[in-house]
C-alpha cells in the first residue's frame, strides 16, 4: 500500500478526513493525530472561554 501523505510504499491505516479516505502510514499518523489532539483541547478550551463568558454576562 501506498501512503496518501509521503507517498512511500509502507503498511498504512485507513482514516477518514473530511469525508475521503486516505491511506497513511505509521510515520504520518503518528505527528498528524498528536496536532488532532492538540487541535481538540484549543477548540475545548475556546468554548469553556466562551460559555464562561456568556454565563458571566
Amino acid at each position: 500500500m501506498t501512503c496518501d501523505l509521503c507517498g512511500n510504499a509502507a503498511a498504512c491505516l485507513q482514516k477518514e478526513f473530511e469525508g475521503r479516505e486516505l491511506d497513511i502510514c505509521e510515520v504520518c499518523w503518528c505527528p498528524l493525530a498528536e496536532n488532532l489532539v492538540e487541535k481538540r483541547r484549543a477548540q475545548a478550551m475556546l468554548d469553556d472561554l466562551e460559555e464562561y463568558e456568556e454565563t458571566t454576562i
